[in-house]
């Protein structure tokens, strides 16, 4: 996959959309126990337009909620991606550039960002909210 217009035909084909901009799809889906998460899969531009690449995030905590020192230190214990805030929320995150993507190279990270969220929301707060 070379561009975000090929990555995301091959999303809308085996996935269902909840949202979508044309930087952005928003996912729904399945983590552990029947617990769902929120994904939002993002085309970014870098090096002044030259590369193309997808920032996959998704929610778990609000900022004021949690206590970020233990939010680093789970965060710490996994291997795909970070921590960022946003917005007042704190979001799991990967990036990867979209040029000479394969399928597993999306597909392993995205599995690995909405249970590392998902994690991370059951522990921190032990809801379900994202």
């Amino acid at each position: 996959m070379a561009t975000w217009r090929d990555f995301k035909a091959f999303v809308k084909s085996g996935y269902e959309i909840e949202q979508e901009e044309t930087d952005m799809l928003q996912l729904l889906l399945e983590a552990n126990g029947g617990r769902s998460q929120v994904v939002y899969l993002w085309h970014r531009r870098l090096m002044k337009g030259t590369e193309d690449w997808l920032v996959m995030e998704s929610p778990f905590a609000e900022i004021g909620e949690s206590d970020l020192a233990t939010v680093l230190e789970r965060a710490g214990e996994m291997v795909c991606g970070g921590v960022v805030a946003i917005d007042g929320f704190a979001y799991f995150r990967h990036a990867l550039p979209l040029e000479n993507m394969d399928i597993n190279e999306f597909e392993r990270p995205l599995r690995l960002v909405i249970l590392s969220a998902d994690r991370l929301e059951h522990q921190i707060s032990g809801g379900d909210d994202f």
